[in-house]
């Protein structure tokens, strides 16, 4: 976006975002505004503001956020000073090595190799359902007491959820009562460099992916194993049988 001379506002979010990492990682890079948005719903609020007609409104909400962005990176540099890190090699050469079966691959066999399309039926999924991140998103607590009135509220709001999902399943808004998904397996193999290798066969001649990975680097007194993936993934060479992920 900055190669490209934007300066829209760009919007984070996500599971597995968060404030600290956007104002660490993302907005340095980028020469407009970067706001973290834990909630869509938020999004319209911050939008609105920066939007608005009124300069002063806008100016202010832009010096705000940057504000605040700046203090958390403040604050994880002086966290952060007193670190000490190793080199990838003192890393390395005390990594996690598994004591029962050094340098060789698990038991698992993967029930195919390649990718795989599903479709599976809402019917199979329904009685596997927890409901807790569903109530969690209309902020009703499923344990909350009869005294507070969450209770009745949560019940309510589970069976219009169910008797909708039941109406799906049963045809009633067309053939859409499926869910899709994609699973892969493949030989792997890893590298002395924290690398794993992904091949499109046993034969290890035809490699579909290097995957690079990063190894905990700390230095602590306790002398712990340095972990990284790779540890998990043998090294396929000697004609060492390569191990499976997906």
């Amino acid at each position: 976006m900055r190669q490209a001379g934007l300066t829209v506002p760009l919007l984070i979010g996500g599971a597995t975002t968060s404030e600290e990492f956007t104002a660490l990682r993302i907005a340095p890079e980028y020469n407009g505004l970067v706001l973290h948005c834990a909630d869509a719903a938020r999004n319209i609020t911050y939008l609105s503001r920066y939007f608005s007609k009124d300069s002063l409104v806008r100016d202010a909400f832009v010096q705000e956020v940057r504000v605040s962005q700046e203090k958390l990176r403040r604050a994880y540099e002086l966290k952060n000073s007193n670190r000490h890190l190793l080199s990838a090699a003192e890393a390395r050469a005390n990594k996690w090595v598994d004591d029962e079966k050094p340098g060789t691959t698990d038991d698992f066999v993967p029930p195919f190799t390649g990718k795989r399309e599903m479709k599976i039926p809402f019917a199979l999924l329904r009685p596997l359902i927890n409901w807790t991140a569903f109530l969690s998103a209309w902020e009703m607590n499923s344990r909350a007491s009869e005294k507070e009135g969450f209770s009745k509220q949560s019940g309510e709001l589970l069976a219009d959820a169910g008797a909708l999902l039941d109406e799906l399943i049963a045809g009633k808004y067309g053939d859409v009562a499926f869910a899709r998904a994609v699973a892969g397996f493949w030989p792997v193999s890893s590298t002395s460099e924290d690398h794993i290798l992904f091949y499109a066969d046993d034969s290890l001649r035809n490699m579909i992916l290097d995957m690079p990975l990063e190894r905990d680097l700390l230095r602590r007194e306790d002398n712990q194993p340095k972990l990284c993936l790779r540890d998990c993934v043998v090294q396929a060479e000697h004609g060492q049988k390569p191990g499976s992920a997906g």
